[in-house]
C-alpha cells in the first residue's frame, strides 16, 4: 500500500505541485497565526496560586455631603474609621461569610493597576537589579487567610504574616523570588538592596507559595508590602469575602437583596457594588485586551480552519473526480472500497506530512529571527514562570505538533469526503464516464 501511495504520489506530481505548495504555505501560516492565541490560553490558565472560587469582592462607598441621608455627625476621621471596622464587622457576620479582609486601594490580587519594585541582593546569584511585582495589603486585615495563600516551610503562617506589625518596606515574597534572589537558602531574614543606595536594605520576613498578581501575566515573582501600620480614615474602601465551600459567589451576588445592602450600611458607607471575583478577573483582562487578543487569535484560527477544510476539500475532489478511470480499474481487478478510500487518504496524509515538515522549517527560520509569541509584553520584563511557554525548544515543539494535528484532521476531512464518493462508483461507470 505505501509503494502505491508513493508512487502515486510521484506519477502526478504536476498535478498536485499548487496543492503541495498551498499546503506548505498553510502549515507555515497557521504556525504564526495560532501562537499568540495558544500561547494566550496558556497563560490564563496557569495556576493563580489562590483560591479564586469562593472569593469576592464589595466595594464600599461614601454618601456624599449635601445628600438627604448624609450623616454629618460620622464625617470626621475618628468616626470613618470605626465605621470602616463596623463595615467589616457586619460582612463577617453574614451566613456563609468565612473570612474577610479590607484591601489596599488598587491593592487586590488582579487588580487594573500593575506596580514593579528593582532590587538586587548582592548575591552570586544576583547578576543585577530584577524587576518584581509588586502588591500593597493592610496588616492586620487577615489579608493571607482569606486568599488562602500557604506559607513555605521555614516561614511565618499566613496568620502570623497577616497579623504582625510591619515596618515600613517589609516585604512577604513568593517561593520564584526566593529561588531567584537567594537559590536553596530560606530567604526569611534576608534582605533587598535598593539599587540606588546600597545602605538601604528592605528586609524579607516571610515567603509564600507562588501567586500570581494577574491571570494574563505569566510570572509568580511578586512581593507584598504595605506604607501604613494598619486601616485609616477612606471614603472608598474593598472587602476582600471568603464564602463557604458550599456557597457559589455567583449565587450569593445573585441573592444579595437591597435589604441586605441596607443592613451593610454603617454612618456613610453603603455598598456601591459586590462582584464575584471570577467576574472582577475577567474584567480586568478584558481592560487590558487579553481577552480581546485571545479572542480573536481563536476566531483567526477558526477562520483560517474553515477555509482550510474547504480549500483542501475542494483541491481533493477535483483531483479525485479527475481519476474516476483509474479508480475504475483498480475496482476492476478487485479493489475493494476500503482500499481505495485507504490510498487516497493515505496519499493526502503523506503530501501534508511532508508539506508540513517543510513549512514548520520555513516558520522555524522566521522564529528564529524574531521570536515566538510571548503574550503579554510583561512577560518579557517580570520574569516569567518556567513553563514550556517560556523554553523556544518546546514551546516550538507544542506549537509544531498542535498545528501539524490541525492539517493532519483538515487532509483526512477534505480527502475523506471524496475518496468515499469515489469509491463507491462501480467499475462500469466509472469507465463509461472516462
Amino acid at each position: 500500500m505505501f509503494r502505491l501511495i508513493f508512487k502515486n504520489l510521484w506519477n502526478r506530481r504536476r498535478a498536485y505541485a499548487w496543492l503541495f505548495i498551498e499546503l506548505i504555505v498553510v502549515s507555515a501560516l497557521a504556525c504564526a497565526i495560532l501562537d499568540g492565541g495558544l500561547i494566550s490560553i496558556h497563560d490564563a490558565n496557569l495556576p493563580l496560586g489562590y483560591d479564586s472560587d469562593r472569593l469576592l469582592i464589595i466595594e464600599a462607598g461614601s454618601i456624599p455631603e449635601g445628600a438627604v441621608t448624609f450623616d454629618a455627625s460620622a464625617a470626621n476621621s475618628v468616626s470613618n474609621v470605626e465605621n470602616q471596622l463596623r463595615f467589616v464587622e457586619k460582612v463577617k457576620q453574614m451566613p456563609g461569610v468565612v473570612m474577610v479582609s479590607e484591601l489596599e486601594q488598587d491593592g487586590m490580587l488582579n487588580c487594573e493597576s500593575t506596580s514593579m519594585n528593582s532590587f538586587y541582593s548582592g548575591t552570586e546569584a544576583d547578576s543585577g537589579a530584577n524587576g518584581i511585582l509588586t502588591t500593597l495589603f493592610i496588616p492586620g486585615t487577615n489579608y493571607f487567610e482569606t486568599y488562602g495563600i500557604k506559607s513555605v516551610p521555614g516561614s511565618p503562617s499566613p496568620e502570623e504574616l497577616s497579623a504582625r506589625s510591619y515596618a515600613r518596606k517589609e516585604f512577604v515574597i513568593t517561593r520564584s523570588v526566593a529561588e531567584l534572589f537567594w537559590p536553596g537558602e530560606n530567604a526569611v531574614g534576608k534582605e533587598f538592596i535598593n539599587p540606588r543606595d546600597s545602605t538601604v536594605r528592605y528586609p524579607v520576613v516571610g515567603v509564600v507559595e507562588d501567586v500570581r498578581q494577574k491571570s494574563h501575566i505569566r510570572t509568580n515573582c511578586l512581593a507584598f508590602t504595605t506604607w501604613r501600620s494598619g486601616i485609616e480614615p477612606a471614603d472608598y474602601f474593598q472587602v476582600l469575602v471568603r464564602l463557604d465551600d458550599t456557597i457559589d459567589p455567583e449565587t450569593f451576588a445573585a441573592a444579595f437583596s437591597n435589604d441586605d445592602a441596607r443592613r451593610l450600611r454603617t454612618g456613610n458607607f453603603y455598598v456601591k457594588s459586590l462582584t464575584p471575583y471570577a467576574d472582577l478577573i475577567a474584567n480586568v483582562e478584558n481592560s487590558a485586551g487579553a481577552t480581546a487578543e485571545r479572542n480573536m487569535s481563536i476566531a483567526l484560527a477558526v477562520f483560517f480552519l474553515i477555509n482550510l477544510i474547504l480549500g483542501i476539500s475542494s483541491s481533493f475532489f477535483l483531483q479525485t473526480r479527475r481519476r474516476i478511470r483509474e479508480m475504475g480499474v483498480h475496482l476492476s481487478f478487485g479493489a475493494t472500497r476500503r482500499h481505495i478510500t485507504a490510498m487516497l487518504m493515505g496519499e493526502g496524509l503523506v503530501m501534508a506530512a511532508i508539506a508540513f515538515i517543510i513549512g514548520d522549517i520555513l516558520f522555524l527560520q522566521w522564529a528564529l529571527k524574531f521570536g515566538l509569541s510571548t503574550g503579554n509584553f510583561m512577560n518579557g520584563i517580570c520574569n516569567p514562570a518556567d513553563t514550556w511557554a517560556s523554553h523556544f525548544g518546546q514551546h516550538f515543539a507544542i506549537l509544531s505538533g498542535i498545528v501539524f494535528i490541525l492539517v493532519i484532521i483538515c487532509v483526512l476531512i477534505g480527502t475523506w469526503l471524496p475518496a468515499r464518493s469515489l469509491s463507491r462508483i462501480s467499475p462500469v461507470e466509472a469507465l463509461r464516464n472516462e
